[in-house]
């Protein structure tokens, strides 16, 4: 993937960390990473999915804009212990932490984005889990030439 997709991960990896559940944040399953969920516990999906890319502004100093989508999928077991209002609880923590108008911004501070909306899906059931998918869009400018 590109180089600016590092940086962002980053970023919205380290807001979501943040987030502060009754209990603790599940187990996160981090893209690019091997990750077997244990049956009967809880757990996060991670997705960056760069959608678009295009001119922002012109010349030696430009920009251009990559659209992108953070998705993370809360999954809780069916069975057991969990209970779906603390599910639905995780869900809107997450999905409030990502607000719309959110800086992106990485360490040096040489690249910057926006949160352009944060939203959820509808909840699936699979024959163990619910998930419910968190999709947060924002765009991140990226210099159009190596610095």
């Amino acid at each position: 993937m590109a180089d600016w997709t590092s940086s962002v991960r980053s970023y919205l990896r380290q807001t979501l960390l943040t987030v502060a559940p009754v209990g603790g944040l599940p187990a996160i399953a981090y893209e690019g990473r091997k990750y077997t969920p244990i049956v009967g516990t809880p757990w996060i999906r991670e997705q960056l999915l760069p959608i678009s890319a295009e001119v922002a502004t012109l010349g030696p100093t430009g920009y251009v804009r990559e659209e992108f989508v953070y998705r993370l999928t809360v999954y809780s077991p069916l069975t057991g212990s969990s209970k779906l209002s603390d599910h639905e609880n995780l869900v809107d923590l997450i999905r409030a932490k990502f607000f719309p108008g959110q800086e992106v911004r990485d360490s040096l501070s040489r690249y910057f984005g926006i949160v352009t909306e944060a939203a959820r899906g509808y909840s699936l059931t699979e024959p163990d889990w619910i998930g419910t998918p968190v999709s947060i869009r924002g765009y991140y400018h990226r210099a159009t030439r190596a610095a």
